[in-house]
This record gives structure tokens, C-alpha cells and sequence, in this order.
């Protein structure tokens, strides 16, 4: 049988057994509580037939009782066993493979299965992620270049807005001021030319 590193949590641990094996404990506890019972009956049989008198004196009497005692142990441990027995199931190992240890033909081909899957789906995600990699790269440039814009206009907005201040003291300081036209424009009248004939 193959030697497995197994957990040291008892709970979690299985002893597996060949059938055969399992089969002859079985029987041989079924004989050992049927034989227990028997001896148990003979001895309590021989007990009775001792007086009350002479079994303070009887070596026999002490023996047999000391015998009853220890049938009635092992007969309790026997049920005890028999019991533990009943909790048993029968089932199939896999089979095992070249280097002794067990192998199941369908959970390695699952398992297999589950290997390529796992590729194909780390692939998507490599996939994905150099896609969301350079969307963030593009996104970034686009930021750098629109605060590059914004940078830019203003600047110029604001060399616009220092050379009309400048302008309007110039005006300021000479005693000119823009021409104001409020007055909605006069439309032109039309010319009639007179009629030749």
C-alpha cells in the first residue's frame, strides 16, 4: 500500500482495509461475544451451586468469580467492537499507478480539463488586462495633452486680457473713447428710377 502524507487532525483520517480483512474481524468478533456469553453463562451456573457457608472458604468460589468478572469485561469490549464494526461501509479505491499511489482515470481527466480551462480563462485575463493598460495609457495622454490645452488658452486669455487693459489706459490716459453706435442703423432708401418711355 502506498505511504500518503496525511493530516494530523484525527477527525479528518480514514483507515482503509482490504474486504477479506475486514470480513474475518467481523466473524471473529461475532465468535468471540458468542463464546464470551457461553463462559459467562457456565460460571454463573458453577457460582450457584456454592453454599453460603462455604463459599468464604472455596479458592474455587474467588477463582470463578474473578473469571466472570474478566468474561464480562471482554464480552462488553467484544459488543463495543462489534458496534464499531456496524459503522463500516464497503466502497472502491481507484486504481493505482506505476509509482504505487492511487489514480482515478476520470478525476485526473477532470482535473486536466480544469487545467485548460484555467489557461484559457488567464489568457482572457491577460487579454484584458494589457486592454485596460492601454485604454488607462490613452486615457492619461488625453488628460495630459487637454491640461496641456487648458494651459495654453490660458495663457493666452490672459496675455489677451493684459493687452486690452493696457489699451483701454492708453485710451483712458489720451481722452479717447471707442466710438459707442447705439443708434439702430437707418436702412437706406431704396432708389426709384423713373421709367424712360
Amino acid at each position: 500500500m502506498p505511504r500518503v502524507e496525511v493530516d494530523s487532525d484525527i477527525r479528518r483520517l480514514f483507515a482503509v482495509s482490504g474486504l477479506e480483512s475486514y470480513e474475518k474481524l467481523r466473524r471473529e468478533s461475532s465468535e468471540l461475544i458468542s463464546i464470551l456469553c457461553s463462559m459467562q453463562a457456565r460460571l454463573s451456573e458453577r457460582l450457584k451451586t456454592f453454599t453460603g457457608a462455604s463459599i468464604s472458604e472455596s479458592v474455587e468460589y474467588s477463582t470463578l468469580r474473578e473469571l466472570q468478572m474478566a468474561a464480562q469485561n471482554l464480552r462488553i469490549c467484544a459488543e463495543e467492537e462489534s458496534r464499531l464494526l456496524a459503522g463500516f461501509w464497503l466502497t472502491q479505491l481507484p486504481p493505482l499507478n506505476a509509482r504505487g499511489e492511487f489514480y482515478d482515470p476520470k478525476a485526473a481527466e477532470e482535473n486536466e480539463n480544469l487545467r485548460v480551462e484555467l489557461r484559457k480563462q488567464k489568457s482572457r485575463y491577460d487579454l484584458l488586462a494589457h486592454t485596460v493598460r492601454e485604454q488607462q495609457e490613452r486615457l492619461h495622454a488625453t488628460n495630459a495633452l487637454r491640461k496641456k490645452w487648458e494651459t495654453t488658452l490660458y495663457k493666452q486669455l490672459s496675455h489677451t486680457t493684459q493687452v486690452l487693459g493696457h489699451a483701454k489706459e492708453n485710451f483712458d490716459q489720451a481722452g479717447l473713447t471707442p466710438p459707442k453706435d447705439k443708434s439702430p442703423r437707418k436702412s437706406q432708401p431704396q432708389r426709384k428710377f423713373k421709367d424712360k418711355n
